[in-house]
């Protein structure tokens, strides 16, 4: 009965020392797995969509600006789709790795080591 209050007095220390650390612990717990990859991979769409939306804008509205400027500039129909697609791929790496590194992790263990 002992080790259960010390396990409940160490959990609110560290709640308290780290509150975030301590809700994605508790999340990754109580949502599995295949969840917390979901979450991750929301977050990131969200950020990375919402950036390539605006980027696409600002490139197509500035790129005829930009070329009065340049003397044998041209517009390269493929190049904003083809950067579009980089930016894509290089995000889901970004966020790929980390997100199944974090779930191999056991978060009891993540815990004890904080």
């Amino acid at each position: 009965m002992q080790t259960i209050w010390q396990d409940i007095r160490f959990a609110l220390r560290q709640m308290v020392a780290s509150p975030g650390f301590s809700l994605t612990a508790v999340l990754s717990l109580a949502l599995g797995i295949a969840a917390v990859l979901r979450l991750v991979a929301l977050s990131a769409a969200t950020s990375v969509g919402l950036g390539l939306v605006l980027g696409v804008a600002l490139s197509l509205s500035l790129s005829r600006f930009v070329t009065r400027w340049v003397e044998n500039g041209s517009v390269h129909p493929l190049m904003v789709p083809a950067v579009a697609l980089l930016v894509i791929g290089v995000a889901a790496v970004a966020c790929v790795i980390p997100a199944r590194k974090a779930v191999s992790v056991d978060p009891m263990t993540a815990l004890r080591e904080e």
